[in-house]
């Protein structure tokens, strides 16, 4: 046991967490070895150590999110246009042009969706769903082969899905792997993995989903999320819902203060699906789509865990890492979103803290900074190009083996602003500097 595990292990709370694991996740052990390292062919994208390695070399990858590319292949959805399958093989080919070779994408949003194209309750109409969503699917990653890009994938991204699967609390799907929520979204996930687990298109497959980690601890009174107000949603000319806050969730939904979960609740069953995923694919690995974390996580579990009012105090660097690591037990990587400055270290904290976990770092999502005032997402200014520059330094500097952009081609209906947008045409002097970044980040690999 290193120093780094010591410090962990005597703090109160991840003693806790630990006797917990100990109980509900005793086929994962906690030692360097966390990261399936060594179980993997080696012509699957791995975790070797703290290093991703591919064909018995280091891979390293500055690319983007692309994360509704499944939805125009499938024709579904309330935020794309129907039919844009061409532009997102138009997309596709930009991208493998200039040598990107990595996207993150999503699987259906809304459980509604999952209906449309995965489950029914009649079983003839339910397999012939299948069958056309497993066609599409295939189209979709032959694409991506012909320009040797591949995926990581994150079948139920949305956390309200969990909860919209059965018809009853987050809390529910989230701790009790009878529920109707659970039972689905595992059913979907390990369908596709089952489909795709000799598939070396895909990176890796992301459970829980993305940014589950900002949904614990919180106690909120009325649960951490709602009843959407149908009066706030646009339509389209065809009468389609435009609303990103829309549920769609087909019939009475729990949405209480039973949807509050903790950052325990959440680990066990991310160490659940990923031990679930394992069984059905051992050939990819299994990581998280969470965020950094909340500036307050651990202050707010604390509280959680011993029945107290919500503390909403800042972490100090060692209380972020115990939560990371916590958030990350079982996985084969650390994973994190950046928006915060480029001059205040975090992505080498990020670094250091998977490093001390004996694994490597992923940044899923990284973009302009959100906490400058006044506020300015976009790609084009000079001050943003800077700080794209400097994001990009830090990732070289500190050999991080994967970085994903927030978000490339984004063609939601009544997209019209800036915000994180990147596109050919659109955003060349900030692509421009991200192909160089690619480029120079892998030439700074070595031999697995």
């Amino acid at each position: 046991m290193n120093s780094s595990q010591k410090r962990f292990n005597s703090r109160p709370l991840c003693s806790v967490f630990l006797a917990l694991c100990f109980v509900f996740c005793q086929n994962i052990s906690f030692g360097n070895d966390k990261n399936n390292n060594g179980k993997h062919s080696k012509d699957f994208l791995h975790a070797h150590g703290t290093k991703l390695c591919l064909n018995g070399k280091e891979y390293r990858q500055i690319s983007f999110n692309v994360p509704f590319l499944l939805f125009e292949y499938l024709d579904i959805g309330w935020e794309h246009q129907r039919g844009s399958k061409p532009n997102a093989k138009k997309k596709i080919k930009e991208l493998g042009e200039r040598k990107f070779k990595l996207i993150r994408i999503m699987g259906p949003f809304y459980s509604a969706w999952y209906n449309e194209v995965f489950f029914d309750k009649d079983k003839n109409v339910e397999k012939q769903k299948r069958d056309n969503f497993f066609k599409i699917f295939d189209e979709m990653l032959d694409d991506l082969d012909e320009y040797n890009i591949k995926i990581i994938f994150s079948p139920v991204w949305n956390i309200e899905t969990l909860a919209d699967f059965g018809g009853h609390s987050l809390y529910e799907g989230l701790v009790n792997p009878e529920s109707v929520g659970y039972k689905k979204y595992i059913e979907f996930v390990g369908e596709v993995a089952r489909r795709y687990k000799n598939r070396k298109t895909v990176a890796a497959w992301e459970v829980p989903g993305n940014e589950w980690d900002l949904f614990t601890n919180q106690q909120a009174p009325d649960g951490v999320f709602q009843v959407r107000d149908g009066a706030e949603c646009l339509y389209d000319e065809n009468g389609r819902r435009l609303c990103s806050a829309d549920s769609l969730a087909p019939g009475v939904i729990v949405r209480d203060k039973r949807n509050n979960i903790s950052a325990f609740d959440l680990a066990i069953f991310s160490i659940r699906v990923a031990n679930d995923v394992r069984k059905i694919d051992p050939n990819h690995m299994v990581v998280s789509g969470h965020s950094s974390g909340r500036e307050n996580a651990m202050h707010l579990l604390e509280a959680f865990a011993n029945g107290n009012p919500p503390d909403w105090g800042r972490d100090s660097p060692d209380q972020r890492e115990d939560h990371i690591r916590i958030t990350h037990y079982g996985l084969d990587a650390v994973s994190v979103h950046h928006y915060e400055s480029a001059d205040d270290g975090n992505i080498k904290f990020y670094k250091n803290v998977a490093f001390g976990m004996g694994k490597p770092l992923i940044i899923g999502e990284v973009g302009p900074d959100g906490f400058k005032k006044p506020r300015d997402m976009s790609y084009t200014s000079a001050e943003s190009l800077n700080h794209l520059e400097k994001i990009l330094d830090a990732v070289i500097e500190n050999e991080v083996p994967i970085t994903l952009f927030w978000v490339y081609g984004d063609d939601r209906i009544g997209k019209k602003d800036m915000d994180f947008q990147l596109r050919y045409g659109l955003t060349d002097e900030a692509l421009a500097l991200i192909e160089s970044a690619n480029k120079k980040i892998q030439e700074k690999t070595r031999p697995e």
